[in-house]
């Protein structure tokens, strides 16, 4: 054909064939003659459609390769030779050198499998094809073979190098631990069904522990409460629980109360009743009284007496406040809680204690109790401390599977999995792998890791983790989506025109998807309070109402926490539903951490002159501790700091030789341990709700980024290709939520790149907008068919080599767009699908079908700068071919949340934008993000990419968000404030305390909860005053919570903050806390507090 530029012809351009023979006894490399048939091939590559990779490089399609023994004797004898000491396990790669240039490369050899000896002219022949590398067709054809990744040999039967675990620390959730009361039928046991009583303020029928047993406390007495029997003096059982150690957090579970009150000798006046929560210390000295409910008038006749009625309710520490810290349901050492009916305890009474009072069951105040089956349940969480597990790290599993699978000559390479990489601290395992089996079974089994390729990365890390793959060469590429769909012009032929027969552009009716589906359906389903779970399944519904195709991506690892957890702990013998489950842990690189946990059950013993806690729960082996680490006993038993000096599995051996308590209780322990891995909570997150209205326990939760929000937005630009036509304000609704979906959750994008940015709630609907701004679509909904001329072998396997390869060899510069006329003008194009590229080698034509481009960062932001307090200046580079078109700049000042447009125009280099409206009320030193579109067809294109840069001008804003004066006279009083301060930079904070009497304190604490400033007063320090300097790193947002005390000693000398009606004295404090940047005192915050003590006697 005239002008066709095809190297066959142009007999000047030297070419040469080789075959290359490996692991044979006639292994090298011969030259031979091109084989009959080379001509005529014609050669075609299918990109799988939910991978990406290479399905198929066909070369020679419908064509055989013959090697004629009269005019290629070298080829034909080699062949021949191979095949007769291989069969079709023979392995000889066909290599084309044109010029000097590796055409093929290593990636094709003779299929020996289909060799055919046949005659032509007299002469004998070889007939055959040519297919991928045999290393490459093992991947594939083993793909949903199971393997050991411990295995010493591969599928092969060849010896391999045995695979090692790495190890991490796991800190497990939260675990309630509960104890149930329930109250003694008075009828059976012979109590009193109406108490009356002089001298008692309070009182509460008599509660027995139930048979589960007691899961916290170290208290001996089973009941609880006062015992009366008829026509005898009451008795004091006890309380419900007490503590040798401390308890942060309790809840009170209160179920089928009524009880009636009144005072005995007044009872046509109403004389409240409230039913509280006692926390006393050692010596039975009430220590606080936290109100739980209040009582309703219940006219009984001519009684008007207090009913306090709860079906069921749970009473926690959630809209409580913390006093200097503590959480008022809570426990120290040594202290004990019960549940109590206080009479006239209500602001404006005033309890007599010369009086009578009554308490019932009875609203007629006799023996007919009206309820007799009520309960009372008293829980706490539980902090584990880290556990050491064997993990292995995602990718080194994938590379362990291919080794096999290949005999080693196929590995793993990625940038996203690798170091440094998004995905680089992810670990993987079976529940078999996690489980703690006993030592008996653990060396049959924890060295037992079996997956496939399939189940590992198709069925699993694919689809969570929006990853595609490719085999090139010897290397197994495991890349994110936007790797098989970058904004690179890998090959330019819009100067070879285009035929016009069996052109086709039409919408892309596949990828018009209205249904999407995200999570794992592996999570748990049956353990206590994991209906707070949010790695669980969520279905999205987009805007397309003309189509219903569905994109489901559920993954098969289980991610769930407490089904992590579950795993983990499972020390049976049994075979669990999850012991071949693959498990995925997302980890984080850890320089210092402290942990805090509870050795429950634990031993204090002695034993060779020193301390030994011994654990059977706990194996103390498990923990991150060595020989010699200091570790702390927080309170309780043998509390302080100890030396390590020998660690066993059930006994850990401590320096401490005087004093040792013995006993047992549940121990809190607290060590701290550097330069280690553990599981992510809440690190790289700038928020996270918590429980009820967020996650169980956010800092000891598991793999917050893998909810399926985030999942779906890793996948946004490519299902997103059908909305590029959707207004940016229509909604991608969630339509089915399974359990906790009200979490809200922020990340830092520069620790967790690639998660979607700002404020999400799981739950809620997104943006078409917020997503778009996220990953711009990859395509415009548009796939093509077009066969474009003149396009030589050299030049389709150049195209192919850079597309797939990347240019000049660099694969960062892979699958890049092809660049064609079209009969709509130029466009770009990503081959995709079966027969993605395809060429005919007689005719030279290449055949491209895929899906056109969508928009590219055609602009760029070169500088940007604030000249005032509401003018930035750009300065923008456009491609000539663009700047025709309209330009748009978007703004944000919440961390990319949310876009705003702040100018509309023409294209300029230089863009000087004045919007008061948008600048304001901007804190300082707010990074504020900037990004520009061109406006084609009145859709946004072309985007550039975003940059931020700090506001130097407004002010670091202070509010007070919430004020709570003297809530509880009981307490002494004291005065309760919430404050944030909104800004970046670092602050210069002081806070002042005056206390008038002495033992007056202020504790400022972060909404983390942890101290940033604590002043005591002494006791009876007249007119104390102390200040302390604190500096604050702000990073947007920060809350604080400030609690004045006007004495923060309850019981102290002759004096207690209890009302006994004795005689009082004033105490009274106040804190200044003033703020400064950069010397300049900007803001400031006053708090006061007083309250009174009673003289004891």
């Amino acid at each position: 054909m005239e002008g066709i530029n095809n190297i066959v012809y142009q007999y000047e351009i030297g070419q040469t064939f080789q075959l290359v023979v490996i692991d044979s006894k006639h292994a090298g490399t011969y030259e031979i003659e091109e084989p009959d048939g080379f001509d005529d091939i014609n050669s075609y590559i299918d990109i799988n459609e939910e991978f990406f990779n290479v399905d198929n490089f066909i070369l020679g399609d419908s064509t055989s390769l013959e090697f004629v023994r009269y005019n290629n004797k070298d080829a034909y004898d080699i062949i021949d030779k191979v095949y007769k000491e291989k069969g079709g396990d023979g392995q000889i790669i066909f290599k084309w050198i044109v010029d000097g240039d590796d055409i093929l490369g290593d990636d094709f050899q003779l299929n020996l499998n289909k060799v055919s000896y046949q005659y032509e002219k007299s002469s004998k022949k070889i007939v055959t094809e040519i297919k991928k590398r045999e290393s490459q067709n093992k991947i594939l054809s083993r793909e949903d073979t199971s393997v050991n990744l411990f295995s010493d040999k591969n599928l092969d039967n060849k010896p391999v190098n045995p695979f090692v675990a790495s190890e991490f620390y796991f800190k497990e959730i939260r675990s309630k631990a509960e104890n149930l009361y329930f109250m003694l039928d008075p009828l059976r046991e012979g109590i009193q069904v109406t108490s009356i009583q002089s001298g008692l303020q309070g009182w509460q029928w008599m509660y027995k522990l139930t048979s589960e047993g007691q899961n916290i406390g170290d208290n001996t007495n089973t009941e609880s409460g006062f015992y009366m029997p008829d026509n005898r003096p009451y008795m004091y059982i006890g309380p419900m629980l007490t503590t040798k150690t401390d308890i942060d957090d309790l809840e009170i579970r209160v179920s089928n109360v009524e009880m009636y009150g009144c005072k005995t000798s007044d009872k046509g006046t109403y004389h409240t009743m409230t039913m509280v929560a006692l926390i006393k210390d050692s010596s039975g000295n009430i220590v606080r009284i936290e109100k739980l409910a209040d009582s309703e008038p219940f006219q009984q006749g001519p009684n008007k007496l207090a009913q306090v009625k709860v079906d069921s309710t749970t009473y926690t520490n959630k809209d409580r406040f913390p006093v200097n810290g503590v959480n008022p349901l809570s426990l120290k050492a040594g202290q004990s809680i019960e549940v109590q009916f206080f009479m006239d305890f209500s602001p404006g009474e005033t309890w007599d204690p010369n009086a009578s009072y009554t308490w019932s069951l009875d609203p007629n105040l006799g023996g007919n109790p009206v309820k007799t089956d009520s309960s009372i349940a008293i829980s706490a969480n539980i902090l584990s401390p880290l556990r050491k597990v064997k993990v292995v790290p995602l990718k080194e599993a994938i590379n362990q599977v291919c080794k096999l699978y290949s005999d080693g000559q196929i590995t793993v390479e990625s940038n996203i999995l690798g170091e440094g990489g998004v995905y680089e601290n992810t670990g993987i395992g079976t529940g078999m792998f996690f489980r703690s089996i006993p030592e008996s079974f653990a060396k049959y089994f924890k060295d037992k890791l079996t997956t496939s390729l399939k189940s590992i990365l198709y069925d699993s890390a694919s689809p969570l983790l929006a990853l595609g793959y490719d085999i090139v060469g010897n290397k197994f590429i495991v890349e994110s989506v936007d790797y098989f769909f970058k904004d690179i012009q890998a090959f330019d032929l819009s100067d070879k025109g285009f035929d016009e027969d069996g052109y086709d552009l039409s919408n892309d009716l596949e990828n018009s998807l209205n249904n999407l589906l995200f999570g794992s359906q592996k999570f748990s389903t049956n353990k206590k309070d994991d209906l707070s779970g949010f790695n669980t399944t969520a279905e999205f519904l987009t805007p397309i109402k003309s189509s219903k195709n569905k994109f489901d991506k559920k993954t098969n690892f289980i991610i769930d926490e407490f089904k992590i957890q579950d795993v983990i702990n499972d020390n049976s013998s049994s075979t669990s539903d999850s012991d071949d489950d693959l498990i995925l842990i997302d980890m984080v690189n850890v320089d210092t951490f402290t942990d805090n946990g509870i050795i429950m059950g634990c031993i204090h013993d002695e034993s060779e002159g020193h301390l030994v806690l011994r654990s059977y729960k706990t194996p103390f082996d498990v923990l991150p501790l060595k020989v010699g680490d200091k570790i702390r006993i927080t309170t309780g038993l043998n509390s302080g700091e100890w030396t390590i000096l020998k660690i066993g599995k059930t006994a850990l051996d401590l320096n401490k030789t005087t004093g040792i308590e013995k006993g047992t209780s549940n121990t809190p322990i607290s060590y701290t341990i550097t330069n280690f891995i553990k599981n992510r909570s809440d690190e790289g997150f700038v928020y996270v709700s918590q429980w009820p209205d967020g996650i169980y326990s956010r800092d000891t939760t598991s793999n917050l980024r893998h909810n399926p929000k985030f999942q779906m937005a890793r996948w946004s630009g490519f299902f997103g290709s059908a909305l590029v036509k959707k207004l940016a304000s229509e909604e991608i609704l969630v339509t089915n939520y399974k359990n906790n979906g009200n979490v809200e959750i922020e990340v830092n994008p520069a620790e967790l790149p690639n998660e979607l940015s700002g404020r999400v709630k799981l739950n809620s609907n997104e943006t078409v907008g917020r997503l778009r701004n996220f990953k711009y679509p990859y395509f415009t909904n548009q796939t093509i068919e077009i066969t474009i001329p003149y396009v030589t072998f050299e030049e389709f396997f150049r195209l192919h080599n850079n597309w797939r390869f990347g240019i000049d060899g660099d694969r960062n510069k892979s699958r890049g767009y092809i660049t064609v006329d079209t009969p709509e003008g130029v466009m770009d194009v990503y081959p995709f699908g079966q027969k993605g590229l395809e060429h005919n080698k007689g005719y030279n034509t290449l055949t491209i079908r895929g899906k056109v481009k969508g928009s590219s960062l055609k602009n760029k932001i070169l500088n940007a700068v604030f000249t005032g307090p509401t003018i930035v200046q750009l300065q923008i580079f456009t491609p000539d071919e663009f700047k025709a078109l309209p330009m748009r700049i978007k703004a944000t000042k919440d961390n990319g949340a949310t876009w705003e447009t702040i100018y509309n125009g023409a294209n300029s280099s230089n863009v000087q934008i004045d919007d008061a409206f948008f600048f304001t009320n901007i804190p300082k030193n707010r990074k504020i993000g900037f990004r520009v579109f061109s406006i084609e067809d009145g859709i946004e294109q072309y985007k550039s990419d975003d940059v931020f840069i700090p506001y130097p001008f407004g002010e670091i804003v202070v509010n007070t968000t919430k004020i709570i004066t003297n809530p509880d006279e009981s307490n002494c009083g004291y005065t309760y404030v919430e404050y944030e301060v909104i800004g970046e930079g670092v602050l210069e904070v002081h806070y002042k305390l005056f206390s008038e009497q002495g033992n007056g304190s202020i504790v400022v604490l972060d909404e983390n909860d942890n101290i940033i400033v604590e002043i005591h007063a002494p006791v009876n320090a007249e007119n104390y005053e102390h200040t302390e300097i604190v500096n604050l790193t702000l990073t947007g947002k920060s809350k604080f919570k400030a609690t004045l005390r006007a004495a923060s000693t309850v019981n102290e000398g002759f004096y207690t903050c209890f009302d006994n009606g004795n005689p009082f004295i004033l105490m009274y404090a106040t804190t200044g806390i003033r703020f400064f940047d950069n010397g300049k005192d900007f803001a400031g915050i006053g708090i006061a507090a007083s309250g009174r003590k009673y003289r004891i006697n």
